[in-house]
């Protein structure tokens, strides 16, 4: 079994983000996490392609988020930086960074984030994304740890 990341800024032309091989048969929930490190500036299509061991495939619900740089203003600086940064934003309802590999290093849920000062002296070395989710947009900004 394997399960491909797929997104789309029209939700018919399809690119794939990622493909991970599934457990095969389980009877307990297993959970896959990707990022789109490159969100298209606008509306971004996410879907799933599960593909079974003998070829025959299916496809998640299509799921819609609009990226808008423009309309909240993110600043994070030192970028790059080596231990501590600031995350200047708006009203953020969930703020978490996430690595190269999808996995998510700092996840923060507080309501109406406005400014964070954050250390990432414990990062390793690499290009990080920064996911900013307000009440009406979700948006990103890579960061780079020296």
């Amino acid at each position: 079994t394997f399960l491909h990341s797929k997104k789309s800024s029209n939700s018919k032309d399809w690119q794939n983000m990622a493909t991970v091989k599934g457990s095969g048969n389980s009877s307990t929930i297993k959970t896959y996490n990707t990022t789109d490190s490159k969100p298209f500036n606008g509306i971004n299509y996410y879907r799933i392609k599960q593909t079974d061991n003998n070829g025959s495939y299916t496809f998640s619900q299509i799921k819609q988020v609009t990226i808008n740089d423009k309309q909240q203003p993110i600043n994070i600086y030192p970028n790059p930086a080596t231990d501590i940064i600031t995350i200047n934003c708006t009203n953020a309802k969930h703020l978490s960074i996430v690595d190269y590999l999808g996995r998510v290093v700092y996840n923060n849920i507080d309501n109406n984030i406005n400014r964070l000062s954050l250390n990432i002296n414990h990062f390793a070395k690499g290009v990080y994304v920064v996911v900013i989710e307000t009440a009406n947009d979700v948006i990103t900004k890579k960061i780079v740890k020296e």
